[in-house]
């Protein structure tokens, strides 16, 4: 698909939570994970980047950590994500050492081979480049950035971690923007509350400490469930006042965390639009779609205009298309 020049159109999801139903599901269909999706493919692909939160570890081989949740993904759902358009996930998350440190090398080395980009964790301790990535497109230069103020076990130095690490996340931004020249910074946190469908004093003050740096886009994730998004215009310390966009939380995009209710089977998907305007790159819009999860089989579709799910999207303040 080609796309305006001057345009660059970013796609953010929620958190991809191969439960054991979806895992059954995507490895006994022909089509594999993308039956969970299938209906939304061409929305996937509408986009310059495509990004999703990947809720835990592919690392079939190795036994789980002692801890309630512990997540495992079979290494298939990586490629099923690259043909389904998605570009890169975060891996920085509470989820993230469920398999312990050769868990989460093994998902770094699973992702490589598949081609999918991926952000948040490292295996190598005397590199910084497992906590950022940078994708060109269509001459647009973006840097990633991901962390986790939320951890299942004791923090590791292979995962980036949002408070111990802020300091240095913030420094990683402006490095962004001034030595790596990249037009756009997203940064993309696992923060907050599950469950609560507003943000936290804590996501509220990361977000403007973030901007201060120099970010342009945060999407947020952890909550399981959507929250607001807001724009924030400020200055950051490399002297650019613009407006800022931050999606607190994008909810879920597959799981089987529905006895929630609509605020667990309903999720979004966020596009935002930046544009270019005098060599530089200027946030535009944003517009979500209301999306919806169902079983027997698992499947997610758009949600029905005027139905209880496109209500509760609607009763956020997001911008909905």
């Amino acid at each position: 698909m080609r796309f305006a020049q001057a345009d660059i159109k970013i796609l953010g999801v929620g958190d991809i939570l191969i439960h054991q139903p979806l895992r059954r599901q995507g490895l006994d269909r022909p089509e594999g994970f993308l039956s969970l999706w299938a209906d939304l493919l061409p929305d996937l692909k509408n986009a310059h980047i495509t990004y999703g939160n990947l809720e835990g570890p592919m690392a079939d081989h190795l036994a789980p950590q002692s801890v309630q949740y512990s997540f495992n993904f079979p290494s298939r759902l990586a490629g099923d994500l690259v043909d389904s358009g998605f570009d890169i996930v975060s891996t920085a998350n509470n989820h993230s050492l469920d398999r312990g440190i050769e868990g989460l090398w093994e998902t770094i080395r699973v992702l490589n081979d598949s081609g999918l980009s991926h952000v948040g964790t490292r295996s190598d301790l005397n590199s910084s480049e497992g906590f950022y990535k940078i994708l060109d497109v269509e001459g647009v230069r973006t840097a990633w950035i991901a962390c986790t103020d939320v951890v299942n076990f004791s923090q590791s130095p292979y995962v980036a971690d949002c408070g111990q690490d802020q300091e240095y996340l913030g420094a990683l931004i402006k490095e962004m923007k001034l030595k790596m020249k990249a037009d756009l910074v997203i940064v993309i946190p696992h923060w907050g509350e599950e469950k609560r469908v507003d943000p936290t004093e804590r996501q509220k003050s990361l977000a403007r400490y973030f901007f201060r740096k120099g970010a342009d886009l945060i999407m947020g994730a952890h909550p399981h469930v959507l929250q607001p998004a807001e724009f924030v215009t400020l200055e950051d310390e490399l002297g650019e006042s613009k407006k800022r966009l931050v999606f607190y939380s994008l909810g879920n995009f597959v799981s089987n965390q529905l006895y929630y209710g609509l605020p667990q089977k309903t999720s979004v998907l966020a596009y935002t639009t930046f544009k270019r305007k005098d060599e530089l790159l200027e946030l535009s819009s944003y517009e979500v779609v209301p999306v919806v999860m169902s079983a027997s089989p698992y499947k997610l579709t758009q949600a029905l205009r005027n139905s209880d799910e496109y209500k509760f999207v609607q009763s956020l303040n997001l911008i909905v298309r």
